[in-house]
């Protein structure tokens, strides 16, 4: 099949040898995986004049390779010499703008929808990024943006108790690609729920037209300098997004990445721009590991794939923190309204008392053990089971309701402890537009 629609443009391979691209990168791109559907979409053509139309997308997909990827690195690269020339000033209080640093993805990319019956979403969502050939090819799928609408942030690996895992993925190359392909079936079930919310709300949004910032995707990895400056920068793409879409997996809250980006966001935006997808990785096995995650969180303990990024993060904390323990104390106060939050936006989970009590009062309990008595109460007084009943299981009044009680009894408890954890650098990189 693939012969067959590449009978027309044979000579993509060998442009695509000229730049040393990975033939499974061109292959991928014709095969209906490129950033710009237009340009390769998996058509067979039945007429010459459909031949000619593949023959000319795969022309435009080239030139994209040979032109347009060369051209924005070396702005890239520019843009990081220029920034190397301004160091030793005094830092500034609100994030830089990343300029041609910033670089956005597509729903496209990212979901598992549109790989149905492929290994492509779980090969994005997975860990290779120190493989050079392979980030060269998923920088294909990125292309230069002013506007992120999502930052996504998630945990790369998995030590293998997360729903439907059984070994770890760092050990596991099959758990590994499993691993990614959950994650590109929770994200595309975060985005139905942005898109039904939206549309429930009178504001329909078109999905492929959404853009995400996605660290694999969106940052050279084989650049060191270029891949430096984005993690320097990493504030400004957050800072630059609109929301922030969490999978939120066990070992997530023990890597100091993931929390920090967690932070941050929260430090910069409303906690209604915030989407958390926990549900689809939690289950009985692992409660115990996401609740003693929170309940022992520190900024020694968390994790760090490369120990010099601690020294880079902690410096970061304590810019924007009043101290780690309050940075700390903030993020264990907001995974749990949040991941509460994703709870009770899906009633039929815990619509009995036996429900409530398997999946959601652990996390009560912990919110009541750390000293959280304000957030226990707002959260006890909701109580899902009653108010879904109420309400004849009537999902839009239920959510109604939701939303009504979070912005009166939750929202503001979660503002008060940014305040209190934020130093004033922190508080003043808060956007009050974004609400």
């Amino acid at each position: 099949e693939l012969v067959h629609r590449m009978s027309a443009g044979a000579g993509v391979f060998a442009r695509a040898a000229e730049l040393a691209l990975p033939w499974d990168a061109v292959r991928d791109e014709l095969r209906g995986q490129a950033f710009e559907p237009e340009e390769s979409k998996d058509v067979s053509p039945a007429t010459p004049a459909e031949a000619r139309e593949l023959a000319l997308r795969r022309e435009r997909l080239v030139a994209k390779m040979k032109v347009r990827l060369p051209t924005e690195l070396e702005a890239m690269r520019a843009h990081v010499a220029g920034l190397g020339a301004q160091r030793g000033a005094t830092e500034e209080v609100h994030p830089r703008p990343a300029g041609p640093l910033v670089r956005v993805t597509r729903f496209a990319v990212l979901n598992s929808e549109d790989h149905e019956g492929s290994h492509a979403a779980g090969d994005v969502w997975a860990a290779d990024c120190a493989h050079h050939d392979h980030s060269r090819r998923w920088l294909l799928h990125s292309q230069p943006g002013t506007r992120i609408d999502y930052f996504l942030s998630h945990s790369w690996h998995d030590d293998g108790n997360s729903k439907g895992l059984s070994a770890p993925t760092t050990t596991n190359p099959a758990a590994l690609r499993e691993f990614g392909w959950r994650k590109a079936v929770a994200f595309q079930n975060v985005v139905r729920t942005i898109k039904e919310t939206a549309e429930a709300a009178g504001q329909p949004i078109d999905r492929s037209k959404l853009t995400f910032w996605l660290d694999k995707v969106c940052i050279p990895q084989w650049e060191a300098d270029v891949k430096t400056a984005c993690i320097e920068h990493l504030e400004s793409f957050i800072h630059g997004s609109s929301g922030l879409i969490v999978l939120l997996t066990p070992r997530y809250i023990r890597r100091l990445w993931c929390i920090y980006e967690w932070a941050c966001f929260l430090c910069n935006k409303p906690p209604t721009r915030v989407f958390v997808n926990h549900r689809s990785f939690s289950c009985s096995d692992n409660i115990q590991d996401y609740l003693n995650a929170v309940r022992t969180l520190s900024v020694d303990k968390c994790e760090c794939q490369v120990e010099f990024d601690r020294g880079a993060l902690r410096r970061k904390v304590q810019q924007h923190y009043i101290s780690e323990a309050a940075f700390c104390r903030f993020v264990q106060f907001s995974l749990l309204a949040l991941v509460c939050r994703d709870y009770y936006s899906y009633p039929p989970m815990i619509k009995t008392e036996a429900l409530l009590e398997e999946h959601v009062r652990p996390w009560l309990q912990l919110a009541a053990d750390l000293g959280f008595a304000d957030l226990h109460r707002a959260l006890e007084s909701f109580h899902v089971p009653t108010r879904y009943a109420a309400v004849k299981f009537d999902d839009a009044e239920y959510m109604r309701q939701l939303k009504a009680h979070l912005d009166a009894a939750v929202y503001p408890l979660l503002d008060q402890h940014r305040l209190a954890a934020c130093s004033a650098s922190g508080r003043a990189m808060y956007d009050s537009s974004a609400h």
